[in-house]
């Protein structure tokens, strides 16, 4: 590749920005980068290796009284500071920030800001499908791609709802579908296999929507996205197959699970 061409190696060094991060944070992954990036240099000086601090949802930061990406100032004016052998050197280190929200213009003046927008139907299409790539989904491709599209026409498109609802909420629901969706079953008797179709069924439409599409403070919209979302992950219209009798406890009554409710009961 490319970066193999150029014997470039690339090393993360990645804080995971909130309200309480503080420049001590902020300045200590950023010496490390700094060190480690001379240390390479200095080991392999035919190599081209770059150390990089990316700062993960840095617009979490706005606000915080702690005010971190102050000390972002003279790292990309100057450099990092690093001592190594008694002498005192100044490292240059990449910074690359992700953010969901705009940063004030001192900190995005003094870089390359490049915005990505909304990802495209076909790209949510594509993630949903690589993300469940490790199970059978292949009977549920198509509202796979009914469910993306919805997402994306009903959320994504809407300024009213994308302030709450996010592309996180798609990746959870995806994943949350990927667990829910293996058969009990199969999971238990990996080795021995016993192969079961993934399936989404309507409990595991239900759970995928209640756990990753809920909380919007306006109950009326919030009804109306869960029950647009569930109608387009729901497939089989059949009641699902319950195969397990659920006891609290011995004097309790067996109540009859599905494998997505048993699994949930479980968690």
């Amino acid at each position: 590749g490319i970066l193999a061409a150029l014997r470039l190696k690339i090393q993360k060094h990645v804080v995971q920005c909130s309200p309480h991060t503080t420049a001590t944070h902020v300045n200590q992954s950023a010496h490390t980068a700094a060190s480690v990036q001379l240390s390479s240099r200095k080991r392999y000086p035919e190599d081209n290796n770059r150390n990089i601090l990316v700062l993960e949802e840095v617009g979490a930061t706005i606000g915080s009284k702690h005010n971190p990406l102050m000390s972002l100032h003279g790292m990309i004016d100057h450099g990092v500071q690093v001592r190594s052998g008694g002498k005192v050197s100044t490292e240059r280190i990449a910074i690359i920030g992700l953010s969901n929200y705009s940063l004030d213009a001192s900190k995005m003046g003094r870089g390359n800001v490049t915005y990505r927008g909304h990802p495209s139907v076909d790209d949510l299409k594509f993630t949903a499908k690589t993300i469940l790539r490790s199970i059978d989904a292949s009977g549920e491709v198509n509202h796979l791609h009914t469910f993306a599209t919805s997402f994306y026409q009903n959320i994504l498109m809407d300024e009213n709802l994308t302030w709450f609802h996010g592309m996180r909420d798609f990746y959870g629901a995806i994943k949350t579908m990927q667990k829910l969706a293996l058969p009990i079953r199969k999971e238990l008797k990996l080795s021995k296999l016993l192969m079961q179709r993934s399936q989404v069924t309507p409990c595991v439409a239900r759970w995928t929507v209640l756990i990753n599409l809920r909380g919007f403070p306006d109950k009326v919209v919030e009804n109306k996205i869960s029950q647009e979302m569930f109608g387009d992950l729901m497939q089989n219209k059949e009641i699902t197959k319950a195969r397990w009798n659920w006891k609290d406890s011995e004097e309790d009554t067996p109540s009859p699970l599905c494998d997505a409710c048993c699994r949930l009961q479980l968690y």
